[in-house]
């Protein structure tokens, strides 16, 4: 006890109450019954409570989501209020065409807590994460839902239900699959890959299909225990890749990764050695995960003439593949200057066409100041 008055309160106790739900002991509480009001469907009132539990630690809101979870039921994100009882808050849930949300009262929720991808439920900081951060705060690795299939010529070398997503600090997110869905019948040891600063020891697999051979198409790290029974496989040197039934880009698509794209009305000018590039009051403006904001321009508003094709793709899992241009000013070249994509994803379907600008390496106004 931290104070002498903690002792002399405990001289007028004559009542003891324990919580011993995961306070005491690790039990596992589970739903034994709904009692549903007359005329009120069960699954709905389990639904709803889910859905006001699913932001709370508390292991009985954990039983509560996890029969709900298993029974199918709709478990939707609640929008928290604070109330007058300690640890108490008020959940609005909408669901489905209602005039009204459901709204229910809960005593197990901290107040103020409002949901969001990384902290909330599912995420990696949220109350029941998909994964676990291994050992070392910037590794993150957690299980995927999606039916995963890398093909090679005619050979399927991985049909799996149960793919991993490592997440490493400067490296796109990487697939990583259980060896047992995996043709290992195919692939030989290929030696020492080296050693990963995060992950250690590396091992090399060579693959064998078709009369072809593959050098270090698949590798694994023996010495990370989250990561054994696992191959890593180099979907850039497979021939497709599908995500459940959908063609997909070799590399893994991270789920904390947005691309917006948004109609503009800033004034923006770009130019290199006194000479206009591109120039638009309407342009629009792709604001992507971790990268800087950048203009696209329609042809109208863009040199077109002074464009060169660079022989390099544009290539990104999430906004499609296209190409870039050198510019030509003169007798003086600038390599792969301006960009456009051709062959758009969902993410860039509104930018198809357009060109963008290394605006940082040019001079830009943005309504009239100039940007860094």
């Amino acid at each position: 006890m931290r104070s002498s008055g903690a002792f002399q309160v405990m001289g007028d106790v004559r009542s003891i109450v324990l919580d011993k739900t995961g306070t005491l002991t690790h039990g596992a509480p589970a739903v034994a019954a709904v009692a549903a009001a007359s005329g009120t469907d069960e699954d709905a009132v389990l639904g709803r409570a889910a859905s006001a539990e699913s932001a709370s630690e508390h292991p009985l809101a954990r039983a509560i989501e996890d029969v709900a979870e298993t029974g199918g039921l709709d478990v939707a994100s609640p929008w928290l209020a604070p109330l007058s009882a300690p640890f108490a808050a008020q959940a609005d849930v909408d669901h489905g065409n209602e005039a009204a949300p459901y709204r229910v009262a809960t005593t197990t929720m901290p107040p103020r807590r409002i949901p969001m991808s990384l902290a909330h439920h599912r995420g990696p900081l949220g109350t029941r994460p998909y994964g676990e951060f291994l050992g070392h705060d910037r590794l993150y690795v957690e299980s995927s839902p999606k039916r995963l299939r890398v093909q090679v010529a005619t050979a399927t070398i991985v049909d799996t239900l149960h793919a991993r997503l490592l997440h490493q600090p400067g490296m796109p997110a990487s697939w990583w699959f259980p060896r047992t869905d995996v043709r290992e019948d195919l692939l030989e040891d290929g030696g020492d890959g080296g050693h990963h600063p995060l992950l250690g020891r590396t091992r090399l697999l060579d693959l064998h299909t078709g009369g072809r051979r593959v050098p270090g198409f698949a590798h694994h790290h023996p010495d990370v225990a989250a990561l054994r029974g696992l191959l890593h496989l180099d979907c850039h040197k497979a021939d497709r890749v599908y995500e459940e039934d959908e063609l997909v880009a070799a590399e893994a698509i991270d789920p904390f990764h947005r691309v917006d794209v948004r109609d503009a009305s800033r004034h923006v000018r770009v130019s290199l050695g006194g000479v206009s590039l591109a120039e638009s009051q309407a342009p629009r403006m792709v604001f992507e995960t971790t990268a800087r904001p950048r203009f696209y321009f329609t042809p109208e508003e863009l040199r077109t003439d002074l464009l060169i094709p660079s022989s390099r793709q544009a290539v990104c899992q999430y906004k499609g593949d296209g190409e870039y241009f050198h510019v030509q000013l003169g007798d003086q070249l600038i390599s792969d200057l301006v960009w456009r994509y051709t062959l758009p994803r969902d993410d860039g379907r509104r930018i198809t066409g357009r060109y963008s600008v290394h605006h940082e390496r040019c001079h830009t106004e943005i309504d009239g100041s100039t940007s860094s």
